[in-house]
């Protein structure tokens, strides 16, 4: 999965299973314009990747289907 996003700030990434619970966590330096990870590890279903920084919060939903 690869998101593309501008920040000038700190920005804290997490996919989120249905339950709530953190499967995925990264810090995303400042500057970075592009983060690429891989949900292969993780079974299929429906997942909230969140974007935190201090000023904003953005999540959206993803299904992966394997």
């Amino acid at each position: 999965l690869s998101i593309e996003f501008k920040s000038e700030e700190v920005t804290d990434l997490e996919v989120l299973n249905l339950l709530g619970e953190k499967v995925l966590s990264k810090n995303i330096k400042p500057s970075t314009k592009k983060v690429s990870f891989s949900l292969s590890h993780l079974a299929g279903g429906v997942y909230y990747v969140r974007l935190i920084s201090p000023e904003k919060e953005f999540v959206s939903k993803v299904i992966l289907l394997k």
